[in-house]
């Protein structure tokens, strides 16, 4: 067969009633020279049988497995992938038409970019909540990455294969394997975010982001100082590590961090549900946990 120029790797755990629609909207998108590579990490649900029952195209490509993980299943889809570009997709968001054609010709337009991402919608109980302004310059990203800010959506990025090769796929340590995907390819290319919504990104209160916020913001610090040692030239750290270098004063950030983080979820949760006063109370206590993230979004807004 011929490689198409697009391989999307969507890993599929329990998606649930979201799967369909998820690939529908992937095999919709307008760019037909791709591939769609799902990955059913052991789901128990029967959603992929009903995938495979309600949708017929040569461009679907079902692979099965015991569960493994998020990380390791897409460095499994990585590694099987023909494309030239890997598209990262979720099995419970929904891709904004012409997106794939977009990011590929930024890329192919963008020799020195490695990895583009873009604007995203965010939906709450189904509904659009709101729109992000993420920035779209190298320098820009990077340093809120570095800052611990969410500036590129995981499953709305797409990323050269060979630069996928060149800092060798995700971590092993679980959650925020992007955020250390993103500062390696960062440290080999330059990353950007087209200005345009490529990606509906749901949020709902089974997201790994909503169960094992500590976890995700501990990992980043994990990325963030472990970039900024290899930048260094010097060793990096085990989680265990970084949590005692960092000490008192830094561990006390990320719990404040978290939950900040928590509370804005529950805030865009209130917001959507009609309960604006307990939207504006989440609002304030995720201000007063962390007063630079909040100012951020309101300079973004």
């Amino acid at each position: 067969m011929t490689e198409p120029i697009v391989s999307v790797i969507l890993p599929a755990y329990n998606a649930g009633e979201y799967l369909i629609p998820a690939v529908r909207s992937v095999l919709s998108d307008g760019f037909d020279d791709l591939e769609l590579r799902v990955y059913d990490d052991g789901s128990i649900d029967g959603s992929v049988d009903a995938l495979l029952a309600a949708v017929d195209d040569p461009r679907l490509v079902v692979v099965r497995h015991a569960n493994r993980g998020l990380a390791a299943t897409l460095n499994r889809g990585f590694e099987e992938a023909r494309g030239r570009y890997l598209a990262r997709m979720d099995g419970d968001d929904q891709v904004v038409p012409g997106r794939f054609g977009t990011q590929a010709a930024f890329l192919d337009e963008h020799p020195d970019v490695v990895l583009v991402g873009g604007q995203i919608e965010r939906l709450v109980d189904g509904r659009t909540e709101s729109e992000s302004r993420f920035p779209a310059s190298h320098e820009e990203i990077v340093a809120g990455l570095v800052a611990g800010r969410h500036v590129v959506t995981h499953p709305s990025v797409m990323i050269r294969a060979d630069a996928i090769t060149t800092v060798g796929g995700y971590w092993e340590h679980g959650v925020s394997e992007d955020w250390d995907l993103f500062l390696r390819l960062a440290e080999h290319g330059r990353l950007a975010n087209v200005d345009r919504v490529v990606l509906r990104y749901r949020f709902h209160d089974s997201g790994i982001n909503a169960s094992s916020m500590g976890k995700v913001r501990r990992n980043i610090r994990l990325a963030v100082e472990n970039h900024r040692r290899r930048v260094a030239g010097e060793p990096e750290l085990t989680p265990d590590a970084m949590w005692r270098a960092i000490g008192p004063v830094g561990r006390f950030g990320v719990t404040m961090q978290t939950r900040s983080l928590t509370l804005y979820r529950t805030a865009l949760q209130a917001k959507a549900s009609g309960h604006r006063a307990r939207a504006a109370l989440a609002l304030a206590g995720a201000a007063v946990c962390w007063p630079q993230q909040a100012l951020h979004r309101l300079r973004s807004h």
